[in-house]
């Protein structure tokens, strides 16, 4: 709940009744802008109300709104863009065919093609060395990526806060 207070008097910034000191910025706006409540005139409960409508709004907005995914090189939803910044351009380690790969999934079938997921799988009791030395360089090129985006946005951080 927003602290929403009533208040008539004194030096305090207010709009319609309602002291905007307490509320953050974006309900603060929401007053400002909208000269049509004015009506409601300090009614405590009426702008709790629409502060909830308002929040409930913005997070339908954010699912449903469309970002551009660099991954795939289309618009797409947001889930659809956190699920494609995991995935890292790799070969099988079994016929070398390009394929892409989960940072984060370690088992068997993360370093092969679906040809050969049939065959070499986290089922087996036995996994081929081809497979452990494909998870090896993958996890040590997934540390040098992660270094070298580390070392980019410190970068960008201290350009940015000399300026």
């Amino acid at each position: 709940m927003y602290k929403v207070r009533a208040i008539n008097f004194g030096w305090y910034r207010r709009r319609h009744g309602i002291l905007l000191e307490n509320l953050p910025p974006s309900k603060q706006k929401l007053i400002l802008d909208h000269d049509h409540m004015k009506w409601l005139d300090s009614d405590v409960q009426a702008f709790e109300v629409i502060f909830k409508i308002e929040d409930q709004n913005d997070h339908e907005r954010i699912t449903r709104k469309v970002f551009w995914n660099p991954f795939q090189e289309t618009f797409t939803s947001i889930k659809d863009v956190e699920k494609d910044s995991g995935l890292v351009d790799w070969n099988c380690a079994i016929c070398d065919n390009p394929i892409k790969s989960r940072m984060t999934y370690k088992k068997a079938e993360n370093f092969v093609c679906s040809n050969c997921q049939e065959a070499h799988n986290s089922k087996n009791r036995v996994i081929d060395q081809r497979i452990i030395d494909s998870s090896n360089k993958f996890m040590k090129q997934c540390k040098k990526m992660l270094k070298k985006e580390q070392r980019e946005f410190l970068n960008y951080a201290k350009k940015t806060s000399k300026s």
